[in-house]
């Protein structure tokens, strides 16, 4: 019984919320299901498929208990908005990215996780009081996994657990011990700085023992980079002033990032004549070219669509796809008054496809999207709420100098090239939760104005250069990237209201 048959699709042809109680399913095939609220209550999942989900808000549990048995969950993306009585029991959850789970109930028996572990806390109990209810965390395998701002705390027996190894955490059977002996090594620092914010940080840890946990497990990525190798140190007993340091990952090849000059020559060509691979242009395309070029509105919107609804068909040759991209970016307005509404929810758009000063009326949507090579907006204009969820880039991403002036929503979109957003500005909501950047992030210039959220999995690196965040707005960036600034990350300004940061 597969997922997407049993619940409302939205025109893009994936369920928004799904909501199930009381329900019991064997086998049942969830796979690639792509969803913006999964709620589960009372119900009972044995040997299901939930491969490559993405669920940008899952509350799971309630009430009664909800059984997950010998279920699958491999390659899935899954922020979590509540996890409570439920029990995973013999799962799999390998190179996931798995997000928030900080259940007060639950139980984890018997499973496997590899992948990215952002900001989970596996408690050992419902609450931190010392007699309060037990929950079963037994037999499980993380040793595959990246913890990111995640532990575990209130007495999970870390002798059952397999862990990762190696320079980049830290395991110790007896926490409150290693904790004091590193305490009694912190003066050894010869950093002051450095010094002060271990012994800040080893005061944190001091909290574990206290509310029952035995054993301490401490990551990499729950501390800021220029501090770990030292709270390492102190805590394995090697020298902090020249600590055992982890080897540098193999740079990436970069991508040569658009220069002025580069934007203006992909200008050019986004703006040529279509043409197809035999020199030739199939005739309904190039009718259907004309009249986006001239003509009253009407007529205009009426091809731009039929020129989206060959890039929607998943049958349309490579050949006329190529045409019809080229024929749409190069003849859509590049005016307000003149905006047409673009609908690309599920395009396939070839590679090297880019709009240049674009406007694009309210309406237009690339929800579900894929990109096969390169993907460029430069200097566009979005007016009214844009939908990109689910959107996919096979290659470089290139959203310079755009104007997104109504809320905007990147949720579990995936990026798998260098992404490039220099420059653009977010009037209102931009939603980046749940989506993937697999390769560099630059966000230099880039303005929000309105609730922002990069609860986001990145890969590469991220950079902040007088990016711009409105006062009295919620940022939610992940605590790796640092507080530096009131709160924001190194490299970034308030806007003109001042500090007014939420949490």
């Amino acid at each position: 019984m597969a997922l997407i048959d049993q619940f409302r699709e939205t025109e893009s042809g994936r369920p928004e919320n799904v909501v199930m109680y009381g329900q019991e399913f064997d086998s049942a095939d969830f796979s690639g299901g792509k969803i913006d609220w999964f709620s589960v209550d009372r119900s009972v999942f044995r040997n299901c498929d939930f491969r490559k989900v993405r669920v940008e808000r899952a509350s799971w549990g309630g009430a009664e208990w909800t059984v997950f048995e010998d279920c699958v969950f491999d390659g899935s993306r899954i922020r979590f908005n509540g996890v409570i009585n439920t029990r995973f029991q013999n799962c799999s959850f390998q190179n996931v990215i798995l997000s928030k789970w900080d259940s007060s109930k639950f139980e984890l028996i018997g499973c496997t996780f590899s992948g990215r572990l952002r900001s989970c806390m596996f408690k050992g109990r419902s609450d931190s009081a010392l007699n309060a209810p037990v929950n079963v965390v037994l037999d499980n395998d993380f040793s595959g996994a990246e913890f990111i701002d995640s532990d575990f705390r209130w007495g999970v027996d870390l002798t059952r657990q397999k862990l990762p190894e190696g320079l980049s955490v830290f395991y110790a059977e007896d926490s409150a011990a290693a904790i004091t002996a590193a305490q009694a090594r912190v003066p050894l620092i010869t950093d002051p700085e450095l010094r002060e914010r271990v012994d800040s940080w080893l005061d944190t840890l001091t909290m574990y023992p206290e509310a029952g946990q035995k054993q301490l497990f401490v990551t990499a990525r729950t501390f800021s980079k220029p501090g770990w190798p030292t709270l390492r140190a102190v805590l394995a007993g090697d020298d902090p002033n020249d600590p055992p340091r982890p080897p540098a990952p193999t740079p990436k090849k970069k991508t040569a990032k658009k220069t002025t000059g580069t934007r203006k020559k992909a200008a050019s060509v986004g703006a040529r004549k279509p043409e197809s691979s035999a020199g030739t242009i199939d005739s309904d395309v190039a009718e259907w070219g004309g009249k986006l070029a001239g003509g009253d509105k009407a007529g205009r919107q009426e091809a731009a669509d039929s020129l989206t609804a060959l890039l929607r068909d998943p049958s349309t040759s490579g050949s006329r796809r190529a045409q019809a991209a080229q024929a749409l970016a190069a003849s859509l307005p590049d005016t307000e008054d003149d905006a047409l509404v673009a609908n690309l929810a599920g395009a396939i758009l070839p590679a090297s496809t880019v709009f240049t000063n674009t406007h694009f009326a309210a309406g237009s949507v690339f929800t579900g999207a894929t990109a096969e090579g390169d993907l460029t907006f430069a200097g566009c204009v979005f007016h009214g709420p844009v939908d990109l969820t689910d959107l996919t880039v096979n290659g470089t991403t290139t959203i310079t100098g755009c104007v997104f002036n109504r809320p905007t929503d990147f949720g579990r979109a995936e990026f798998n090239g260098p992404a490039d957003f220099t420059g653009t500005r977010f009037e209102s909501m931009a939603n980046f939760t749940l989506a993937q950047f697999n390769d560099s992030l630059d966000l230099t210039d880039v303005q929000f104005w309105g609730d922002t959220s990069l609860e986001a999995d990145f890969t590469g690196p991220v950079t902040f250069r007088r990016t711009m965040f409105q006062a009295d707005t919620k940022k939610s960036i992940p605590l790796e990237f640092g507080y530096e600034n009131h709160g924001l990350p190194e490299g970034t300004i308030w806007g003109p209201g001042g500090p007014g940061w939420l949490y």
